[in-house]
């Protein structure tokens, strides 16, 4: 499996696991960067990860930036 495939899909499971948990969830949103570092992810010390929420629709749709 690639490095993108394999980054990509560690972070489908982590955005899935905020599904299950809201605490997690929280936890997510307000500091990504850790969740990433924690699930053995880094990244560049000049990468800002951000996640966006769009509640408009009614939905709680994540996007990890």
């Amino acid at each position: 499996m690639s490095l993108t495939k394999s980054w990509e899909l560690s972070v489908s499971k982590l955005i899935a696991k905020t599904w299950l948990s809201n605490d997690f969830h929280q936890r997510f949103i307000n500091n990504p960067l850790a969740i990433l570092q924690e699930a053995g992810l880094m990244l560049e010390e000049f990468v800002d990860a951000k996640v966006v929420q769009n509640l408009a629709s009614g939905k709680d749709f994540q996007y990890f930036i």
